[in-house]
């Protein structure tokens, strides 16, 4: 059956196939939306995501630095100087990427998302340290990206983690009596930017729902045509084109000039 054959039958019985389809229609919508007082409200759940990058150094701006101040030399007469807690001492920049990638693992633990409104799921914050382009393997930066379900929330969600890793050391950093000069700072490089969307609603029963019905048009409309052809053949069941009983003489005449085997 060609493709006109199936339109001609679909418009023969045009009334079922617009009812097939408004059905279709309706189930699709209904499908991917709910009906509420406001209107129509998608089903299921969007998912955006916001990322950040968030730099661990420490006071005194040593990324700014040619060298680093040295200790008294090898050999010097050992004093006791008055400790200066406020005296800047830099560390090893080796130690930040240390502990760039130690804080991905700490800014997902409890201690850090116990802080954070709302309590998010560990699968919502996710951590890396940032890969450098040549020399060390990493950079002394941590890259975040955390999911929820609108673009405000993901945005929001992006700096309250922060803001609960900092608190969370700096709470331990008085803990352990840790000066000012001497403490890890947690310094964001690059500011959240707007929650994107990266998934949304499934419409995979929208689709189905109207492609249903769309077959079902198709089959109930073929179905009909079949029953109408075979009601119109029933009468020439019985109808023997050659039997000349059937016939009147003017048929059975122009039988006989046309076809040699229809007998005498």
């Amino acid at each position: 059956m060609n493709l006109a054959r199936h339109v001609a039958v679909l418009w023969r019985y045009r009334v079922i196939t617009a009812a097939c389809l408004l059905l279709g229609v309706l189930l699709a919508i209904f499908a991917s939306y709910k009906v509420t007082t406001s209107g129509l409200v998608p089903r299921g759940m969007a998912t955006y995501s916001s990322t950040s990058q968030v730099l661990v150094t420490q006071p005194g701006f040593p990324e700014g630095r040619v060298v680093l101040p040295t200790g008294p030399p090898a050999g010097a007469e050992a004093e006791d100087p008055e400790v200066d807690p406020n005296r800047l001492e830099f560390a090893d920049p080796a130690r930040f990427m240390a502990l760039a990638d130690l804080y991905t693992k700490l800014i997902v633990s409890d201690d850090v998302r116990s802080r954070i409104p709302g309590r998010p799921v560990k699968a919502q914050i996710m951590a890396s340290p940032l890969p450098a382009v040549s020399g060390s393997p990493i950079l002394p930066i941590i890259e975040l990206t955390v999911m929820a379900p609108t673009s405000a929330s993901a945005t929001q969600l992006n700096l309250d983690a922060v803001k609960a890793l900092r608190e969370l050391l700096k709470e331990r950093q008085r803990r352990n009596d840790i000066a000012p000069a001497q403490s890890v700072e947690i310094s964001v490089m690059n500011a959240p930017n707007p929650g994107v969307l990266t998934s949304g609603p499934s419409k995979m029963g929208s689709i189905l729902a109207f492609l249903l019905c769309l077959i079902g048009a198709v089959a109930i409309t073929h179905l009909l045509e079949n029953l109408r052809t075979r009601r119109a053949a029933e009468p020439l069941a019985g109808f023997d084109p050659w039997d000349g009983d059937a016939l009147d003489e003017d048929d059975l005449a122009a039988k006989r000039s046309q076809d040699p085997r229809v007998a005498a």
